[in-house]
């Protein structure tokens, strides 16, 4: 997989930073920030179960390996330029996966149909 980002990227984020950054909507190392301002005026929802003790316990990862500090930053940066309709939204215990209920917090059942619904008929 490596080599094969390297590839598409044209070299690695050491050799080619300027490759990721245009094809990123967000990156924490990108001062400009130009990719999170062509997103001022879009709705975005980030909905997200950063559930730690799973991740500890099931993957051995911490927050390092996880997209939520990514998330977070994305979103506090469309806010902070004026997209009002920039939403982070954390859930707990709600990551299960069907058929069996199998507890995974990076699973679908996170979004509340009725909260995602609303958001979405309330757009500005």
């Amino acid at each position: 997989m490596i080599s094969r980002i390297e590839n598409e990227m044209r070299g690695t984020p050491k050799t080619a930073i300027e490759n990721f950054y245009n094809l990123s909507p967000y990156s924490f190392s990108d001062t400009t920030q130009r990719a999170v301002k062509t997103l001022i005026r879009t709705p975005i929802m980030i909905i997200t179960e950063p559930d730690i003790q799973w991740w500890l316990s099931h993957n051995h990862c911490d927050f390092s390996c996880i997209n939520v500090t990514d998330q977070t930053a994305f979103i506090n940066e469309l806010q902070k330029l004026g997209n009002s309709n920039a939403v982070l939204v954390t859930t707990t215990n709600k990551g299960y996966r069907k058929p069996g209920n199998k507890r995974h917090p990076n699973s679908w059942s996170i979004a509340d149909p009725v909260q995602l619904t609303n958001w979405l008929l309330h757009l500005k």
